[in-house]
């Protein structure tokens, strides 16, 4: 029985870190308030509000940053491995798909640099191997630009 209760966690884990995709969708909460960005991905691990103009959110896994004034998010970032790089491709597949539906623009610089536009916000998103450790990476950073 204890040995059914473990292996029906194990796949609830699994399950919630492969249903994650709109998590690299952080270009979403620029413009945003704090409480947003905490309602969306639960309470952070760390929060720094030592300078009010700089109130950053960390979180651990996957790791994400959010940087805000007193009134909103002004940058979000987003770096999450993955262990194949069809899983990888999927993920970053649904990034684009979402944002190209949400108004953004894409400009592709290179096989590992996108940029994606809206007026008021660029994100870039770059796409990683990581050869020492086998691992495959998307970065996602996006900023609230006038």
């Amino acid at each position: 029985m204890k040995t059914i209760k473990i292996f029906i966690l194990f796949l609830i884990v699994l399950s919630i870190q492969n249903s994650f995709p709109q998590n690299l969708n952080v270009q979403n909460l620029i413009g945003k308030q704090l409480k947003d960005v905490i309602s969306k991905y639960g309470n952070p691990v760390h929060q720094d509000n030592s300078i009010p103009s700089m109130i950053c959110l960390f979180y651990k896994s996957p790791t994400m940053v959010f940087v805000a004034d007193e009134t909103s998010v002004y940058q979000a970032e987003i770096t999450k491995e993955y262990l194949t790089e069809d899983a990888r491709k999927n993920e970053l597949d649904e990034l684009i798909a979402g944002s190209l539906k949400d108004g953004f623009k894409s400009d592709t610089l290179s096989n590992n640099k996108i940029v994606l536009t809206k007026p008021g916000i660029k994100t870039e998103i770059d796409i990683i191997n990581l050869n020492e450790k086998n691992l495959f990476e998307i970065k996602v950073k996006a900023i609230r630009h006038d």
